[in-house]
């Protein structure tokens, strides 16, 4: 309920207050015919957060709750208490909720009204309010429980204004004019930054539109796909080859042989491409839980998987990702590094879902934190600079993950790349083919100062192949006490396999062996004392010198490590083809996966 009072008996009640302590009889009784009376009962809400408030109140009697966010933040019970100023003096919606705790007097002033001050009396009136502003500002401060970066960043303005204020008694009229002017500049700062929020806002909706439409497309073109392969290119495989059996003519035999082999070729890559396809279309309707303080990474996540149908839900602190564990099911749980106890959380409530780490920083500066979370499998490095190609490692990461597909370097190059592979039977014909793979390489552009990085991560991993991974019935090493440079010979069933393909970004080598014997801790032990200058501590009685995982990383933009127990290990070097995308850093990433 409002009404006026006399403004003779308003000005009574505002002499008392401290906020008018400043303003003559005159500015005063101005002020008093602006006023409204205005009594609320308990329970009213005198002023909503998230609405607009143009009214600046001041306690007279009775008992006011703040509340932020539906909780309890403070009572003001004093009489002149100042209510509502925040809003009033950002333009902004009220930060929060003021609720009348019993019944309630106030004295209301639109602030709308301080236009119609006497022009003579104009500054100093504009001058005294931010004086007290600034005032109430700093009390505020000092009581409430602001985020610390918002607290920072107010503290600092309030100790320019404090100088500004020191500054006011030599040339009142100027210092008026000049943060009048500043004033404005802030609105105008705050309407531009409006401005650019609702702009990103909008380009984020189009992105989101468009990998959508681009996701519909794309099931349309397989589908499409799909039905040539089985309506036309398999009868016609099946014709040409009853046709090639019937005909005597050995000439067209050869050319109907031909044929025959660019249709099978065809429909091999369409083969390859429909399981690529299928591999992202069974991600649908899976529920990944992503635990990660940091804005822009939930942000790549969302780009990243926001074509393929996997259901994302998004933690940034560890109570929020409790609360989401406990209330769904989720298939993959992935989390920054520093999420550390919220990994050691899951593990101990027993959830059966597979986790993966995520970092952003260098091997060994997260190689303790590793070491202490034995039972994360997996471990994905990514690279805070490099938007592009960070969203991409993340899908294939949640892809490999939720289907249990891990191996294959083509995963990580763009689909169609030209794969060589070769098996290697025999620790002498490493040379010859790793000179192979490097000849490949120049040919199609490779510069020759990272041809030298591609023949050092081939040796290495050939030689951990043969020499370390090779195991018997009882899994006892074979062949790792031997020196490097002694013959082995390998059987069929043990044989290491080279693979190499690039994609015009990046290069990538490969070299798996049928054993599955390289645990996350053999790879964090022996980087720990390559990365302490011990290399070679953990490698007594062994025939090599213990740096081969070492200086397969150090070579490499990116590591992978794939590893199925017992079956098979494989390891995948990258490099980007452009040096000087390289970064100038002596501990590159890799990622670990294992199962």
């Amino acid at each position: 309920m409002s009404q006026n009072k006399h403004p003779a008996e308003t000005a009574k009640d505002f002499r008392q207050y401290a906020f008018f302590s400043g303003f003559s009889e005159e500015l005063l009784l101005q002020v008093c015919t602006m006023t409204q009376w205005k009594q609320f009962k308990k329970g009213d809400t005198i002023l909503e957060q998230g609405k607009v408030n143009d009214f600046l109140y001041f306690l007279a009697s009775g008992e006011v709750e703040i509340i932020v966010e539906n909780e309890f933040i403070t009572r003001l019970t004093k009489p002149g208490e100042v209510l509502g100023e925040m809003s009033v003096i950002s333009r902004q919606p009220a930060s929060a909720t003021l609720v009348a705790a019993t019944a309630v007097d106030v004295y209301g002033i639109d602030s709308k009204e301080f236009d119609f001050v006497a022009q003579k009396d104009r500054a100093q009136f504009q001058f005294l309010i931010y004086k007290i502003y600034a005032s109430i500002l700093t009390e505020r401060l000092r009581s409430t429980n602001f985020k610390a970066r918002q607290a920072e960043i107010s503290n600092r303005d309030l100790i320019k204004v404090q100088d500004e204020l020191k500054k006011m008694n030599a040339n009142l009229e100027l210092l008026v004019e000049e943060r009048t002017s500043e004033v404005r500049r802030k609105a105008e700062q705050l309407e531009n930054s409006h401005l650019i929020l609702e702009n990103q806002n909008a380009a984020l909706t189009a992105g989101f539109k468009k990998l959508s439409d681009q996701a519909q497309i794309r099931d349309t073109t397989v589908a499409k796909v799909k039905n040539l392969d089985s309506t036309y290119l398999k009868p016609l495989h099946k014709t040409l080859s009853h046709i090639h059996d019937e005909l005597n003519d050995s000439q067209h035999a050869s050319e109907l042989h031909i044929a025959l082999e660019e249709v099978q070729g065809i429909s091999e890559q369409i083969k390859s491409l429909l399981d690529f396809f299928q591999s992202e279309k069974s991600m649908e309707h899976q529920r990944v839980l992503l635990v990660d303080p940091e804005k822009k990474q939930q942000l790549v996540a969302k780009m990243a998987l926001g074509g393929t149908g996997v259901n994302l839900d998004i933690a940034g602190d560890l109570d929020t990702a409790k609360a989401q564990l406990q209330a769904g099911k989720y298939d993959l749980v992935a989390c920054d590094i520093a999420m550390e106890e919220f990994m050691k959380f899951v593990h101990d409530s027993g959830a059966k879902v597979p986790i993966v780490a995520f970092t952003n920083t260098e091997v060994a500066s997260y190689l303790d934190k590793l070491q202490r979370l034995p039972f994360v499998s997996h471990v994905v490095s990514r690279d805070a600079t490099d938007r592009n190609f960070t969203t991409k490692t993340i899908l294939t990461t949640i892809n490999k993950i939720l289907n249990r597909d891990f191996f294959g370097l083509e995963k990580y190059l763009a689909w169609g790349v030209d794969v060589q592979e070769v098996k290697i039977l025999n620790s002498g014909e490493r040379t010859q083919h790793i000179e192979k793979m490097q000849e490949s390489f120049k040919k199609i552009g490779v510069r020759s100062s990272l041809l030298g990085h591609c023949g050092v991560v081939a040796e290495e991993m050939l030689m951990n192949a043969i020499y370390d991974a090779p195991t018997d019935a009882k899994g006892q090493p074979l062949f790792n006490h031997q020196a490097r440079t002694q013959a082995v010979a390998l059987s069929s069933d043990q044989a290491a396999t080279l693979r190499y393909a690039c994609d015009g970004n990046l290069i990538a080598i490969s070299v798996s062996d049928p054993f599955g014997g390289l645990p996350k801790k053999i790879i964090f032990d022996y980087l720990e004392t390559c990365y302490k200058g011990e290399a070679g501590h953990l490698n007594e009685g062994k025939g090599g010198a213990g740096r081969g995982l070492h200086q397969i990383i150090e070579h490499s933009g990116l590591t992978v490590f794939n590893v199925q127990n017992k079956i098979k290990t494989e390891v995948i070097c990258l490099i980007d083809t452009d040096p000087t995308a390289k970064k100038d850093s002596s501990n590159p990433n890799f990622h670990y996966f294992y199962f």
